[in-house]
């Protein structure tokens, strides 16, 4: 009874009752916190970036090279038993964004859709395009020094890509079966890549076939990024972070 009447007493110390529920307060806000984080970091899925890279492989089917550029460049036909160069590129795609052209003067232009055509944004990553010889050739102020769009036909169900510039074209297009850009199909879609290159008074060109192999949302040609921790990962951290609020409350309350 007198340890009874101790406690009671103890507890009811001026100062020292305000300081507990204070504690108490501030534990359950912390705990309140803990779990908003553990709930973000479990059950929000990351989100994805709409811009994706689409990576194309395939080998040379012609070759123009009135410039005498490409020769050079190591790319050849098949001869001798001796296979056609292979060539890479890779496109960054948006299928929700704008399409657009630059011209010479920096004028941007923004390709409107309408019945008979949709446009997207597209850009040249990385790849076997022709580079520009010495200034190229086009070089008036309305003319393109980059093509950013690609283009689906509604009628005609064809797709295509216009990338780099008037001096150093680069276009793809689908051939058989006709496919817009929307429908096009790692390991099995298959496109006409071509490419221009023009020096002051002429141009060259090589038209490759190539297949779509892959689309991502990271670009191939960068380092890997450093994993990224799983949502089971999340789950435990959040949960342990818990455990050390319940475990600092009964250690506050003893």
């Amino acid at each position: 009874m007198y340890l009874a009447i101790v406690s009671y007493k103890y507890y009811q110390i001026p100062g020292l009752t305000s300081k507990c529920t204070k504690g108490v307060v501030e534990m359950k806000k912390l705990l309140y916190f803990l779990s908003i984080v553990v709930l973000t970091l479990v059950f929000i899925a990351p989100s994805h970036a709409t811009p994706l890279y689409y990576t194309f492989q395939g080998t040379v089917q012609t070759i123009s090279d009135l410039t005498g550029i490409i020769g050079p460049l190591g790319y050849h036909l098949a001869s001798g038993g001796n296979p056609a160069s292979s060539v890479t590129y890779v496109v960054l795609i948006d299928l929700a964004a704008a399409g657009t052209y630059t011209r010479n003067n920096n004028t941007v232009v923004t390709q409107i859709d309408n019945v008979a055509q949709d446009f997207f944004f597209a850009d040249f990553v990385s790849g076997d395009a022709l580079p520009v010889q010495a200034g190229g050739k086009n070089s008036g102020a309305t003319l393109i020094k980059e093509y950013n769009y690609g283009t689906n036909l509604i009628t005609t169900h064809n797709g295509s890509l216009s990338l780099n510039s008037d001096n150093n074209l680069l276009q793809f297009n689908t051939s058989n079966p006709l496919q817009t850009v929307n429908q096009w199909v790692p390991g099995s879609t298959t496109v006409r890549a071509l490419t221009q290159s023009y020096n002051a008074t002429t141009m060259s060109t090589m038209m490759s076939v190539v297949t779509l192999m892959s689309i991502s949302d990271t670009n191939p040609t960068d380092p890997p990024p450093a994993p990224a921790p799983e949502p089971a990962t999340m789950f435990l951290l959040g949960s342990g972070l818990i455990g050390i609020g319940v475990f600092v409350r009964r250690k506050f309350k003893k």
